[in-house]
């Protein structure tokens, strides 16, 4: 008897479904990279206005506890809307002493124009003034704002700067606006407003 030894041939891929293979690979692998860096980006972008929006915020909090602290009579200029001011000057309200109302030196929050830096600047009587940065990046105008004698954002002030002041009465208006890049060139913006009363 003879036996038959049927042998297989072990077949291997072609050319063609290797390169076809190798086709689809690189294209799955394309797009979830595409997938990581748009994420990526979009977090980078998030994190980026979350924290120009928190140094606004911060900046607003610490003017609007200065003027709350202050009496109205001590707060200049007063500027009724639709004008405002960049800057304002206060003094803090202390206490009273037998009977006498008590306030601290003169200090002064501005907008510095060619820097857009927000400054605080105390000056003690007889001695030299110190003074802080609060924020930069300040926009030369607030929100929407143009120089062209028009309440551009519907605020009730006209062509006021990115830091603005308006008084009436012992209510005091506060707006910020900063504006910053991020690393990829595109701009971020953070508005704010406060309105908030002196002591009287």
């Amino acid at each position: 008897m003879k036996v038959i030894h049927k042998y297989r041939h072990a077949r291997g891929f072609t050319l063609v479904e290797v390169s076809v293979a190798a086709v689809i690979l690189i294209l799955l692998v394309s797009n979830v990279m595409m997938v990581m860096r748009s994420t990526s980006s979009a977090y980078a972008s998030t994190a980026f206005k979350t924290v120009l929006d928190e140094q606004a915020e911060q900046t607003l909090d610490r003017i609007t506890l200065a003027v709350m602290s202050s009496r109205s009579d001590d707060v200049l200029p007063n500027m009724k809307a639709p004008s405002s001011a960049s800057s304002i000057e206060y003094q803090t309200g202390l206490g009273v002493e037998n009977g006498v109302a008590v306030a601290g030196d003169p200090e002064r929050i501005e907008l510095v124009p060619d820097t857009g830096e927000v400054r605080w600047t105390v000056t003690p009587v007889g001695g030299n003034s110190r003074t802080a940065v609060w924020a930069r990046s300040v926009k030369t105008f607030y929100s929407k704002e143009e120089a062209n004698g028009i309440d551009d954002d519907g605020n009730g002030l006209v062509d006021e700067p990115g830091l603005a002041f308006a008084k009436e009465g012992s209510r005091v208006s506060i707006f910020l606006s900063l504006l910053r890049s991020d690393a990829n060139g595109t701009p971020y913006q953070a508005v704010k407003k406060a309105v908030v009363s002196c002591r009287n």
